[in-house]
């Protein structure tokens, strides 16, 4: 074989070996999701953040949420204890405000906040068990909570405590690698109430597709190493 052939065989045999785990990284993703009402809310009418999610994406996804839910005490419990072990490649999950409302009510939760993540986001519960879920090899997206803006909320009582939860954990994301935090406090319009289900707390059908695309969105600039912390919408 002259040096020429043999060149191009190497050639040829190079772009072929570095364009095999390229190709690879466009399948689908596969997606564990963990949480509580705000996720698994309209799941009757087909239209959860995490089928709207799935569409977004052409993701595999296994949506684990749960209404009701709380962090609780970590662990084997609790929304982290919704965990499946599985070749995910991101978890996608939020948590923490049913912690407040069930346990103090959203009145001096400050102890419930620091157990939850310490006010520089690296010690508690939810550092302590992202930090499991990096170890497993996940890459992991926590998301914040909507917001009624310019009117009233059942749970406008709880915001103080969302508002400091949220910033804790994305302090978190900034010093994890793997890890992304996105906002969905600005996603709501002042006085526009079609993004809310009837009660003003979950999300409408709207409101489950926008916050779809924000995540979606968030999961493909994290992937391009554009960012850890995004806001959704504001």
């Amino acid at each position: 074989m002259g040096r020429r052939a043999l060149r191009r065989l190497l050639i040829a045999f190079a772009l072929f070996v570095f364009t095999i785990p390229a190709a690879a990284q466009d399948g689908p993703r596969n997606i564990l999701v963990l949480g509580d009402s705000m996720l698994a809310w309209n799941k009757v009418r087909g239209s959860t953040i995490a089928q709207n999610l799935a569409k977004e994406l052409n993701a595999n996804i296994l949506d684990q949420s749960v209404s009701g839910e709380v962090i609780g005490s970590g662990g084997a419990g609790g929304i982290f204890g919704q965990y499946r072990a599985g070749d995910w490649d991101w978890i996608v999950m939020n948590g923490g405000g049913n912690d407040f409302l069930k346990t103090c009510r959203c009145s001096l939760c400050d102890p419930i906040l620091n157990r939850l993540i310490s006010k520089n986001g690296q010690s508690g519960i939810i550092p302590a068990e992202i930090r499991k879920l990096r170890k497993r090899g996940h890459k992991v997206l926590y998301m914040g909570y909507l917001r009624a803006n310019g009117f009233y909320s059942p749970v406008s009582q709880c915001s103080k405590y969302a508002d400091a939860l949220e910033d804790r954990i994305a302090r978190l994301a900034d010093f994890t690698d793997g890890m992304s935090f996105l906002y969905n406090k600005n996603l709501v319009p002042t006085g526009d109430r079609s993004f809310h289900a009837f009660d003003r707390v979950h999300p409408s059908v709207k409101g489950s597709r926008a916050i779809a695309k924000g995540v979606a969105d968030a999961l493909t600039r994290s992937e391009t190493g554009a960012a850890s912390v995004f806001s959704n919408g504001g």
